[in-house]
C-alpha cells in the first residue's frame, strides 16, 4: 500500500490544479491497478529487479501524471 500511495502522489504532481477531488479520487482508484499490473510485469514476466522499488514507483507515477494530464488538455480545451 505505501509504493502504491507514493506512485499516486507523483502523479498528482502532474494534475495539480486541473482536476477537483473527485476527478483525482478516480485517478487513484485507477492508478492502484495500474500500478499493480505494472509492478507485476516489470518483476515478475520482465525480471527487473531493483532495491526497493524505486524504478517501478516513479517512472510509473510520472509516466500517469503526465498521460492524464495530456488528456486533460485535449478533452478540456475551450473551443
Amino acid at each position: 500500500a505505501e509504493f502504491s500511495v507514493m506512485a499516486i502522489m507523483i502523479s498528482f504532481c502532474g494534475v495539480l490544479g486541473r482536476v477537483g477531488p473527485f476527478m483525482l479520487l478516480i485517478m487513484a482508484l485507477v492508478e492502484i491497478i495500474g500500478f499493480t499490473l505494472n509492478r507485476q510485469l516489470i518483476y515478475y514476466v520482465i525480471g527487473v529487479f531493483d532495491i526497493g522499488g524505486t524504478m517501478a514507483r516513479h517512472i510509473f507515477g510520472a509516466s500517469f501524471g503526465l498521460t492524464v494530464s495530456f488528456i486533460l488538455s485535449k478533452v478540456a480545451r475551450p473551443k
